[in-house]
């Protein structure tokens, strides 16, 4: 117990046993608080003991005074756990320096009735105190036939100083000066018949069973509050995602119609999907790049888009991919990036931004070299791509990672603010009432996923990209013409990826024996003869590889372990501090 720096310079205590067995205390304790600025001490006094298992001892304090031996001091006097807490001293006013506290108080249910005789058995000071103590004394009045007292630490069986006067009904015991955690505690025995020892208060002691349905509140009013909040909170998050996190549109067909206003989509309308047989085109003829529509297809910018950018530049003709032979029989393959050309006004901002981290050292890099040095480039990729969709291309209003982040923590907040309901509601009860709350923000953490939302034109771009998926899986229409355009194969690869369908996709070209570009110091160098489909393998490959490789942080460090009678018993106790 640390000690606090101030001292009990004295604790003087006095009881007396009347008949009817109501103990009248007196403690009068003086302290030094040096310098130090305090308001006050509190004095800790249990009033509730295990009795056994199924009940609880209760005594009873009653008519508390507290004054310096001339004027009153302020108090409180609360129910502190087990404890009775008197709370000594003026919120708004410190003290220091010498300082008396003299509490009376009256205590009844504090004897015990044995066989042959009555017992006082009280513990003087508590053994709780934070600062030691250089005096303690008792002194009693009662019809006593043996006294005994100790002193020390809780379990302590050390006697200490008593003298019973003749006839034996005044007493007097004193400690040696005690440390923190030692306290004083007697031992009173009264021969049968001399005072009235009423029966010991009981209190049942709930099972675990009864004490989580009372906290919980399992009864008719507090379940039908819960129902309520329930029903209330359930509304608010889905009427938030019904206004904030439906996509616009501008209604299905509108290219036939000409339907330009923009409308927030009904939640179970269907979309009449054409296939397309290119990339959607932009305003100004611009083909959408893969990242961009693996960007309108999950609403999310991630490390997949970015290495089929990677893949995409190279078909461009702003890199080339060389894949480096195995250094052992069962090991990975390696890939070096070489710059071919540097970046220009043709690339999107993203694109550029990419292109220039990856070649920031020199005109070629392995991708082993970028892992755990990459990652907070692709971060910054990343974000251009989101800010390429949402201020250029206007697909989205906000950053859907935006979104997604707003909605996470909100639900998250939402949550920590239900469990402290249910902790205070159930004290009173009811804590079944605070449960919705703590749902309702897992509600929002799980939709925070469908927070994003697309713009009428973006909603338009998605449409059209499922579209041009559909022809990358799944449309045989006019595949003769497109499997003769060997070009087509590495310009629409990027898009395959993104799409997931890579395999698919070159499943279509199984009959080509060459696609220009690859194998031949093009934009794809490998020690294979190509094949659309060891060759997508290939690409596969390389785009897991880039992607584990560009995203890959550094490991953290830090370190792991696992790292008879006595002085306290009797009723009394406790303890006190300063505040």
């Amino acid at each position: 117990m640390a000690d606090e720096g101030w001292v009990i310079a004295s604790f003087d205590a006095t009881y007396q046993l009347r008949p009817d067995a109501v103990a009248l205390i007196t403690e009068d304790i003086r302290v030094d608080f040096g310098s130090l600025e305090k308001h006050g001490i509190f004095r800790d006094i249990p009033v509730e003991y295990k009795y056994d298992s199924k009940h609880n001892r209760l005594i009873t304090i009653e008519g508390i005074r507290v004054d310096d031996g001339e004027k009153a001091w302020k108090f409180t006097a609360s129910r502190v756990g087990a404890n009775l807490r008197i709370k000594i001293g003026d919120p708004d006013r410190t003290i220091s320096g010498p300082q008396r506290y003299r509490i009376r108080y009256e205590v009844r249910g504090a004897v015990n009735a044995f066989d042959d005789h009555d017992e006082f058995f009280w513990n003087v000071t508590g053994n709780q105190w934070p600062v030691p103590m250089q005096r303690v004394t008792m002194s009693g009045n009662a019809p006593a036939s043996d006294v005994t007292c100790y002193q020390g630490a809780r379990g302590s069986s050390t006697p200490c100083r008593s003298e019973v006067a003749t006839p034996a009904i005044n007493q007097y015991f004193e400690a040696d000066g005690l440390r923190s955690g030692e306290g004083l505690t007697i031992v009173v025995a009264m021969d049968k018949g001399l005072i009235q020892v009423p029966p010991p208060q009981l209190v049942r002691v709930k099972s675990a069973g009864e004490q989580v349905k009372d906290f919980v509140g399992l009864k008719p009013g507090p379940i039908a509050l819960a129902v309520v909040v329930a029903m209330a909170l359930l509304g608010l998050v889905l009427r938030q995602w019904w206004v904030a996190g439906r996509d616009r549109w501008y209604g299905d067909v509108h290219y036939l119609r000409g339907g330009t206003k923009e409308v927030t989509k009904p939640p179970f309308a269907r979309e009449t999907i054409v296939v397309e047989y290119a990339p959607p085109e932009m305003e100004g003829k611009r083909r959408l790049r893969p990242a961009e529509i693996g960007l309108l297809l999950d609403e999310r910018a991630d490390t997949l888009d970015v290495s089929a950018t990677i893949v995409d530049l190279a078909v461009r003709g702003y890199l080339r991919i060389t894949e480096e032979p195995k250094t052992w029989l069962f090991g990975k393959s390696d890939y070096k990036l070489t710059r071919l050309k540097a970046a220009d006004n043709h690339l999107l901002p993203y694109e550029s931004r990419l292109h220039k981290a990856l070649f920031e050292d020199g005109e070629s890099v392995d991708m082993s070299d970028l892992k755990n040095e990459f990652y907070e480039d692709l971060a910054e990729v990343k974000t251009a791509l989101e800010e390429q969709g949402v201020n250029a291309d206007k697909f989205f209003p906000k950053k859907p990672r935006t979104t997604r982040m707003i909605y996470l923590l909100a639900g998250m907040a939402m949550s920590g603010a239900g469990i402290a309901a249910i902790l205070a509601l159930g004290a009173l009860g009811m804590a079944i009432a605070g449960a919705p709350i703590v749902v309702a923000g897992l509600l929002v953490v799980a939709l925070s996923g469908a927070m994003p939302r697309r713009t009428a034109s973006g909603r338009e771009m998605f449409r059209r990209s499922l579209g041009f998926r559909r022809y990358m899986t799944v449309a045989e229409t006019e595949r003769q013409r497109f499997a003769e355009d060997a070009n087509i194969f590495s310009e629409y690869l990027p898009y395959a990826i993104v799409m997931g369908c890579t395999e698919k996709w070159a499943e279509r070209f199984k009959d080509l024996e060459s696609v220009p570009g690859t194998n031949g110091g093009g934009w794809y160098v490998g020690p294979l003869a190509f094949a659309p489909v060891l060759f997508a393998s290939s690409i596969n490959s390389f785009s897991s590889s880039i992607s584990s490789a560009i995203a890959s942080t550094p490991a953290s460090s830090g370190s792991s372990g696992f790292s008879g009678g006595s002085s306290g018993g009797g009723f009394g106790g406790g303890g006190g501090g300063s505040w």
